[in-house]
């Protein structure tokens, strides 16, 4: 996971010498009817969740030495702000935040926090500019982006953050608070947001009207270093007390509570399909989504579909109506 890391520690990493490669002019770049979009997660934040964005900045952005320098304003009222830096040196920009970056052919998007939010509908204004170390001036090639976010009261559904480690090609995903607060902080290095969530109760907010998720971690002594979520009852009787016992242990008996689908594979009405897929390596991990796109992503990069039905559909995720704009 990426740490958050203040400008002001890393200035020793900048590229002093270096000048963004792209003119001063304010003319409308190609990509900029991209630049700007913004998407935020979790897709139902409450107001203990840290929000977080992911911004595409198509025309701006295009790989080291570049930096992503982030700034975000929650207020006033509901009115929010995200002010986006692309930028070879970041020494002038003491109180912006470094962002994680993606490059997915031509698309480029830097990801990061927005910070907590009370509860409400929020307009977010997203700036995009650039600045030149040599002339060190500003410039902003895009027109601004107007997106928005909700944040709902407690219900006792949270969400659950997925995050992906690069090195390892591995995936988790957490409800704790406490774990979703240290893997933002960067204490378990290697660690970033995807951008994913799913939608579950937390423990104990269903009086058992749905089964609880149990969390269990394969041993690095076994060759393994991975967490594995299941509602399955054959799963937790083979971990527990089967061959595999030996190599996994039982983390918690509720990671958070989801609805069950039937033997065809189908979910409950007001819930949606999770899908659980397996890498198939000696280095066992596995992936849960509720996006199908995703799971065929997945299933062409070799791994495999685990669940029930022609759709083989793992687990229930719930699911929120939208307010009414």
């Amino acid at each position: 996971m990426r740490r958050k890391r203040s400008v002001r520690v890393l200035l020793m990493l900048t590229l002093a010498c270096s000048a963004l490669a792209v003119p001063e002019t304010a003319a409308a770049l190609p990509g900029c009817d991209l630049t700007g979009d913004a998407t935020f997660t979790p897709v139902h934040p409450q107001a203990t969740d840290v929000v977080g964005f992911n911004v595409t900045l198509s025309a701006v952005y295009f790989g080291p030495p570049q930096f992503i320098l982030s700034k975000a304003t929650i207020g006033p009222g509901s009115q929010a702000t995200l002010d986006i830096v692309v930028t070879t040196d970041a020494m002038p920009f003491g109180d912006y935040e470094f962002a994680a970056v993606t490059i997915q052919g031509p698309i480029s998007r830097g990801r990061g926090t927005m910070g907590q939010a009370a509860v409400g509908e929020y307009t977010v204004t997203v700036i995009v500019r650039r600045y030149n170390a040599m002339s060190r001036m500003l410039d902003e090639p895009c027109s601004r982006k107007v997106s928005r976010f909700l944040v709902y009261p407690d219900d006792g559904l949270a969400p659950v953050v997925e995050y992906f480690h690069p090195l390892l090609n591995h995936y988790v995903m957490t409800q704790n608070a406490a774990e979703i607060a240290a893997l933002d902080a960067g204490v378990h290095p290697g660690w970033e947001r995807t951008g994913q969530s799913l939608l579950a109760y937390r423990p104990g907010q269903t009086h058992f009207q749905l089964p609880a998720v149990q969390r269990f971690y394969g041993l690095p002594s076994a060759g393994l270093d991975t967490h594995f979520f299941t509602i399955d009852y054959a799963d937790q009787f083979a971990l527990t007390y089967g061959p595999l016992s030996s190599a996994w242990v039982v983390e918690t008996d509720n990671a958070f509570e989801i609805g069950r689908p039937d033997q065809d594979g189908n979910c409950p009405a007001g819930q949606m399909p999770v899908y659980r897929l397996w890498n198939q390596r000696v280095d066992s991990n596995h992936r849960y989504t509720t996006d199908p796109a995703i799971k065929a992503q997945m299933i062409e990069r070799g791994y495999v579909a685990e669940g029930y039905g022609p759709d083989v559909v793992n687990m229930c995720a719930l699911a929120r109506a939208l307010p009414a704009s």
